[in-house]
This record gives structure tokens, C-alpha cells and sequence, in this order.
């Protein structure tokens, strides 16, 4: 998870969460190839700022593969605000496919391990499945 706080060594004008420089250090210097999950996009590091609509995109844009939205109200306005966005060219589609492909790899990994539910998992596959 790339949190909000400002490396001003690495980027002194965006939160992580939204640059690019802090995101290629995570692949390229750290070597991480998983799922890059933003913290929430309600916080109000980033809402006080802009509009949902831009962080969302400014992070898929910046190397984040998963968005956090938190509030009811923010997974239709994100998910509208992508689909404009690559529309307009605003946002790379090859970039969405590759935050794509990494999300659908860590489903296909968790959905192939087997596990006796308990505790809080046990409440969590009750609600999976309840849907």
C-alpha cells in the first residue's frame, strides 16, 4: 500500500500515493511486481487538494494498480472517471491494462489457496458469499 505523505527528496509536489517517481522506485529499485493498492481516496491529505475523479486517475497514471475508495459514493465516480479518462487520452489505456492484469493475477493466486476459514475470516467468507 502507497500511502499519502510527501517525500519532498522524491517528488516535493505530489503525495506518493499520486507520483510516478515514488511508484517506478517501488518496481524498479525495490523490484516489487505485485499489486500497487493506493490508501484511501477519501483521506483528506488528497481530497483537500482535488476532485476524486483527478486523484483517481493521477494514481492509475502515477503506477498504482488498485484504488481504495472507502465511501459509498466514491466507486461509481471512480470507476466513471477512469473510463473518461482513457477515452479522452487523458490516462494510458496499456497502463490500466497492466494495473489490470496485476489485480486479476492476485485474484486468480488467492482464489487457488485453500484455507479452513476462522474468526474474522470465517465472517469475511460468509459475506463473499452471501452476495
Amino acid at each position: 500500500m502507497v500511502g499519502h505523505p510527501i517525500y519532498e527528496a522524491l517528488d516535493p509536489d505530489r503525495p506518493a500515493s499520486l507520483s510516478p517517481p515514488v511508484l517506478d522506485m517501488l518496481r524498479e529499485v525495490f523490484g516489487f511486481t505485485g499489486v500497487a493498492i493506493t490508501d484511501s481516496l477519501a483521506m483528506a491529505a488528497l481530497r483537500e487538494t482535488r476532485p476524486i475523479d483527478e486523484i483517481a486517475t493521477a494514481a492509475l497514471a502515477a503506477g498504482q494498480d488498485m484504488l481504495l475508495a472507502t465511501r459509498p459514493d466514491e466507486a461509481s465516480l471512480v470507476v466513471n472517471a477512469v473510463i473518461a479518462a482513457v477515452e479522452r487520452g487523458d490516462l494510458d489505456r496499456e497502463r490500466v491494462g497492466q494495473a489490470a492484469d496485476r489485480v486479476r493475477r492476485l485474484a486468480a493466486a488467492l482464489s487457488a489457496v485453500e484455507c479452513e476459514p476462522t474468526g474474522s475470516a470465517q465472517t469475511i467468507s460468509t459475506l463473499a458469499t452471501a452476495g
